[in-house]
C-alpha cells in the first residue's frame, strides 16, 4: 500500500471507526504515515475539546422559534392607475411605430411581410400584460363585478 492511499483511507474514516488492517499496518511501518496521521487526530481532538464556542442542545429550537417570529414582508400593491398608465403607455407606442422612421428602414430589409408578425408579437404583449393585471387585482376586480351585480 502507498503511503497517499494509506492517509485518503485515514481520512475516510469516520468518528470512532477503526482503519482497516492494511492501512493499520501501513501506518505501523511507515514512520512519515503514523507521524501524518498522530497529527491529524491530535488537531481533530484539540478542535473538539479546545473550542471556546459551545452550541446550546436546543439551538435549532430556538432558531426555528426566531423564524417563526419574524415578520413576512408584506406585499406591495400597485395601484390600478399605474397599471392603466403604462397599459395606455404600451398601446400607444404600438399604435405609434407606423409612423416611426425605422418601420420603413425594417420594411426596406424584410418587405410588406414584417408587419403582421410585428402586430401579432405587439398584440400578445398587450394580452399578456392584461393577463399579469387580471392575476395580481383578481379580489378588487370581484369585488367590482359584485358590486355592479347587486344593483
Amino acid at each position: 500500500m502507498k503511503c497517499n492511499e494509506a492517509i485518503e483511507h485515514f481520512l475516510k474514516l469516520d468518528r470512532y471507526e477503526k482503519p482497516a488492517v492494511k492501512v493499520r499496518i501501513h501506518i505501523f511501518l511507515c514512520k512519515d504515515c503514523r507521524r501524518e496521521t498522530r497529527l491529524v487526530a491530535e488537531s481533530l481532538i484539540a478542535l473538539q475539546t479546545g473550542s471556546s464556542f459551545k452550541l446550546e442542545s436546543g439551538i435549532s429550537n430556538n432558531i426555528m422559534e426566531a423564524i417563526g417570529a419574524e415578520q413576512c414582508p408584506q406585499r406591495r400593491d400597485v395601484s390600478s392607475f399605474k397599471w392603466l398608465f403604462v397599459w395606455v403607455l404600451i398601446l400607444a407606442s404600438i399604435i405609434a411605430v407606423p409612423y416611426n422612421k425605422q418601420l420603413g428602414f425594417l420594411r426596406m430589409h424584410f418587405g410588406v411581410n414584417f408587419e403582421l408578425p410585428f402586430v401579432i408579437v405587439m398584440g400578445l404583449a398587450i394580452t399578456l400584460y392584461s393577463v399579469i393585471y387580471i392575476a395580481t387585482h383578481v379580489e378588487e376586480i370581484k369585488n367590482s363585478v359584485s358590486f355592479y351585480d347587486k344593483k
